[in-house]
């Protein structure tokens, strides 16, 4: 994987780095840390493709 780029990747808020949906949709799979911008969500449940559950 590359470096991250700030803006695409990830963003700072209030000092913390906060992955986007872009890149966590080129990881491939969730992480089950019920992320803020997570692309695996499907309302409030989240699809867990790496662990397989809900």
């Amino acid at each position: 994987m590359s470096a991250l780029v700030e803006g695409r990747d990830y963003y700072l808020e209030n000092g913390l780095m906060v992955l986007t949906a872009y890149f966590l949709k080129q990881r491939g799979y969730c992480c089950g840390n019920d992320c803020r911008n997570c692309p695996y969500k499907e309302g409030r449940v989240i699809v867990c493709r790496k662990f397989g559950r809900e």
